[in-house]
């Protein structure tokens, strides 16, 4: 028959066996420490010994004297690109022309502060929306990214799926 006294019976068996393994596992591991350290070094390779270079090369010729003028050049001049006929809406989407915001499902256009869906979201391109296309496009995971520009001014990253190419609006700023 067992008594009920209320209170558990402390397991001394179990914590005597705890600490039996506990003091073999750190003897065992003093000692494969104390192997390791005791060994032997490698042996190291011995360096050959410095090789001597001597010099012998003739003395130089006193040089001759030089103007202290300046060759004067000329200027050079710009010659500017021509402005791109953005009028009609090219077959890809390029750098500098425009592109409409399409096939979002009236959700609009993520535009972000860098080629990333991690980077910050700074605005959201309305459906049908037309933007500036200023660079790219940048592979990053499964989308190609372009640098845009909309109508307000903001300047970010959006993605080439929700894009078509399009013309020049008669609005642009």
């Amino acid at each position: 028959m067992s008594r009920n006294t209320g209170s558990e019976s402390i397991p001394w068996m179990w914590i005597g066996l705890g600490f039996v393994v506990t003091i073999v596992a750190v003897w065992l591991a003093v000692w494969i420490i104390s192997l390791a350290l005791s060994r032997d070094p490698l042996p190291t390779a011995v360096s050959p010994a410095p090789t001597v270079i001597r010099l012998t090369a003739p003395a130089t010729a006193v040089p001759s004297p030089t103007s202290s003028l300046a060759t004067p050049t000329s200027i050079p001049t710009l010659t500017p690109s021509p402005t791109p006929d953005r009028k009609d809406a090219p077959e890809i989407i390029t750098s500098g022309f425009f592109a409409q915001v399409v096939g979002t499902g009236e959700i609009g256009l993520s535009v972000r502060s860098g080629a990333s869906t991690v980077n910050d979201l700074l605005v959201i391109a309305p459906e049908e929306s037309i933007i500036l296309v200023l660079d790219g496009p940048i592979e990053n995971g499964d989308f190609r990214w372009w640098q845009v520009e909309l109508a307000d001014g903001t300047v970010g990253f959006a993605v080439e799926r929700f894009m078509i190419p399009a013309a020049e609006p008669e609005n642009w700023r």
